[in-house]
């Protein structure tokens, strides 16, 4: 029976603990890091009556993170993002 010195036994389980790891670690490289919000325009989202106010108005694009919606509203008071 043929034995091999401990070090090569050592590098050949390092190298094949390691190589699956580092091939996860490209392909997570590759992939863009976040998803892009998706935009909407206010009055497909929103009934009329609440675009404008008497003292704002909700802007056109509503972005959307994939969990909530952000409106752009101008007001009286300033310019918010809710």
């Amino acid at each position: 029976m043929l034995q091999k010195p401990f070090s090569t036994i050592l590098v050949c389980t390092f190298v094949a603990l390691t190589l699956p790891s580092l091939a996860k670690v490209s392909e997570a490289v590759a992939q863009p890091q976040y998803e892009m919000e998706t935009v909407f325009e206010a009055s497909k989202i929103l009934p009329a009556n609440l675009l404008v106010g008497e003292d704002y108005q909700i802007r056109k694009p509503v972005f959307n993170d994939g969990i909530q919606n952000r409106y752009e509203v101008t007001s009286s008071f300033g310019n918010f993002s809710v």
